[in-house]
C-alpha cells in the first residue's frame, strides 16, 4: 500500500522507532474509523507493532553489519531493503492469518498461503519505491520529492482503483462488517453473487 512507503522511508531515514511509529499511528486511526470494538484496535495495533518493529530491528542490524565489513553500498542497501521488506510481509501476513484462523478454526498455515501469499509483490513494489526515492533525495536533495510525488500517486491511485470502499458501508453503521481475507474482500465488491458470508473482527 502507499502507507508501506512511508514505513520504509522512516526506516532508512529515521531508524527502527519511527518506522513503527508510522504505521501504528496509522492503523490505530483506521481502526477507530472502521470499528467500535476496542479488542480489534488493539489487536490490530499490536499485530503491526510487533512486525515492522522485528523486520525493521533486522534491516539495522543488517546495515550495521554491512558497513562494519565495509560492503555498504546503494545495491546492498536496496537488497537490505528488500529483506526488510519481505520479513515484514511474512510476520504482518501471518499473524493476521493466525488471528482468522482461530477464528474460522482452520489452519494459518493454510490459510495464509491462500489468501495473502500474493500481497508479497506489493510489500517488495513499496520497498523499491522507497529505496529509489530515498537514494535520489541522499544524491539531489530534498527537492527530488518533487519528482517522487507522481510515483507515490500511483501507489494511491492503485488502491482506489482496485481496492475502492466496500458497497454499502456507512460510518452510522454500527461497526462495519469486516471481510476475513483480501480474497474475500475482492469477491464481495467484484463478485457479490460468489461472496460468502462476511466474518465480524
Amino acid at each position: 500500500t502507499p502507507g508501506d512507503i512511508f514505513i520504509f522511508l522512516s526506516a532508512l531515514f529515521f531508524g527502527a522507532p519511527a518506522a513503527t511509529l508510522v504505521p501504528v499511528t496509522d492503523v490505530f486511526g483506521a481502526s477507530c474509523r472502521i470499528s467500535r470494538r476496542w479488542t480489534s484496535r488493539i489487536g490490530s495495533l499490536a499485530m503491526m507493532a510487533i512486525a515492522i518493529f522485528i523486520s525493521a530491528s533486522f534491516f539495522e542490524r543488517e546495515m550495521s553489519w554491512l558497513q562494519g565489513r565495509g560492503m555498504a553500498s546503494n545495491t546492498m542497501m536496496l537488497a537490505a531493503l528488500l529483506i526488510f521488506a519481505l520479513i515484514h510481509f511474512f510476520l504482518n501476513t501471518f499473524l493476521m492469518a493466525s488471528l482468522l484462523a482461530i477464528k474460522k478454526r482452520t489452519s494459518p498455515l493454510k490459510l495464509w498461503r491462500d489468501n495473502y501469499l500474493w500481497a508479497g509483490v506489493t510489500y517488495m513494489a513499496s520497498a523499491s519505491a522507497a529505496g529509489i526515492i530515498y537514494l535520489a533525495i541522499e544524491t539531489y536533495g530534498i527537492s527530488s520529492l518533487l519528482a517522487a510525488g507522481p510515483l507515490v500517486a500511483v501507489f494511491f491511485a492503485e488502491k482506489l482503483i482496485f481496492f475502492p470502499p466496500e458497497p454499502g458501508y456507512s460510518k452510522s453503521t454500527p461497526g462495519l462488517v469486516m471481510l476475513a481475507t483480501p480474497k474475500e474482500k475482492i469477491a464481495a465488491i467484484y463478485l457479490p453473487a460468489a461472496a460468502g458470508k462476511p466474518t465480524l473482527l
